[in-house]
């Protein structure tokens, strides 16, 4: 059964009829034709949808594009935990050799001082060790 539309004049009803397709096939009520690509345009020609057809296609897309929006936020928050995650372990990797670097400092400090001064064996004082020149002399 055809659809009635309300008139412009008097209310009279009138008929809402469907147009041909521009491919030149008729077209039933919520149906879809389509002809090729005009050569002229490069448009799509002929593209007839109902508007229940056009609104349902439009949710289709929308429920697509938050499922993929979803998907992706999903993703990137998963990677982000991770991200920080690693950094956490970066920090305390890089705070542990910072404490080992101050103690190899020490341990280069005290062993240079042990060389360039010596240690007395009898008084715990410090000497020159034998065998080894100081600094200002050859």
């Amino acid at each position: 059964m055809p659809f009635r539309l309300q008139g412009r004049r008097g209310g009279q009803p009138k008929q809402k009829r469907h147009r041909a397709a521009a491919c030149g096939s008729s077209c039933a009520c919520k149906t879809e034709c389509s002809s090729k690509t005009s050569g002229t345009t490069g448009k799509l020609r002929g593209l007839h949808r109902s508007r229940a057809a056009e609104v349902a296609a439009r949710f289709l897309a929308a429920s697509d594009d938050r499922r993929t929006l979803a998907k992706t936020l999903a993703r990137t928050v998963a990677a982000t935990q991770t991200v920080e995650q690693r950094l956490k372990e970066m920090q305390l990797l890089q705070q542990r050799l910072e404490e080992q670097n101050q103690c190899l400092r020490m341990s280069v400090a005290l062993h240079r001082h042990v060389l360039l001064h010596g240690q007395h064996e009898s008084s715990g004082g410090l000497h020159k060790p034998s065998g080894i020149a100081s600094p200002s002399s050859p």
